[in-house]
C-alpha cells in the first residue's frame, strides 16, 4: 500500500463588495458561505467542476436558485487545474508519477467541518484518472467580512509526485473596482501587504 502524502497552504481572503451571479443550470450541490455581509456560492454535480456561481452582498438559500436564474456568467472552475481548462489561470498544476502533468479534479463529495474558529465548509476533489485527493476548505470568520480558504493534497499513489503550484484558493472576479489583499508569500516578505486589482 503507497504511502499518503499530504500538502497544504493556507491564506485569507478579504471579501470584496460587488456582485457576480451564477448559471441558468440547476446543481446538485450548492453550499452557500456567508460572511456577515458577504456570500460566496459554490455549486457542482457530483463527478464534475466545481464551479463558482456568486460572490458578492450577503444572499439566503432562499435566494440561490435566483442567482442561477439570473445570469451565467460566473459559471467558472472554483479551483482549475492544469489541464483541465486550457488558456485560462489555474490554482493547482503537478506532475503525475508516469510524468503526465494534467489533472483533472472532480466533486466526489462535500461536508461541514467544525474547527475551533467555526463552521467549515470541506469540497472532497478527486482526480479522475490518478489517485490524488484534493480538500479545499472554506471557513467564513466570524465577527468580519473575511473567508479563509486553504487546500490541502493527498497522493494516495504508490510513487512520488511533484506539486508545481499549489493556491490556497481561487476567486475569479472579473468585473467592477475588485481589488485583492493578501501577504506575500516569499521568503523574509511574509508580511508584506500587497494590493492588487
Amino acid at each position: 500500500m503507497g504511502r499518503a502524502k499530504k500538502f497544504g497552504i493556507k491564506a485569507s481572503l478579504a471579501a470584496v463588495a460587488l456582485t457576480a451571479p451564477s448559471t441558468a443550470f440547476g446543481w446538485d450541490i450548492d453550499r452557500l458561505i456567508s460572511t456577515d455581509n458577504t456570500s460566496l456560492l459554490l455549486s457542482a454535480d457530483k463527478g464534475s467542476t466545481l464551479r463558482f456561481s456568486y460572490y458578492g452582498p450577503k444572499i439566503e438559500q432562499s435566494d440561490i436558485n435566483p442567482v442561477h436564474d439570473t445570469w451565467a456568467g460566473a459559471n467558472r472552475a472554483a479551483y482549475p487545474a492544469f489541464g483541465d481548462i486550457t488558456n485560462r489561470l489555474t490554482s493547482f498544476q503537478m506532475t503525475h508519477a508516469d510524468g503526465n502533468i494534467t489533472t483533472f479534479l472532480q466533486v466526489d463529495s462535500v461536508y461541514s467541518e467544525s474547527t475551533g474558529k467555526g463552521e467549515a465548509t470541506v469540497f472532497i476533489l478527486k482526480d479522475k484518472h490518478y489517485p490524488v485527493t484534493v480538500r479545499l476548505h472554506y471557513l467564513p470568520v466570524k465577527g468580519s467580512d473575511i473567508i479563509e480558504m486553504w487546500a490541502t493534497v493527498t497522493n494516495n499513489g504508490k510513487k512520488d509526485v511533484t506539486i508545481r503550484r499549489i493556491d490556497s484558493g481561487f476567486l475569479p472576479i472579473r468585473r467592477g473596482d475588485a481589488w485583492v489583499t493578501h501577504l506575500h508569500g516569499a521568503w523574509t516578505a511574509e508580511r508584506q501587504m500587497v494590493k492588487i486589482p
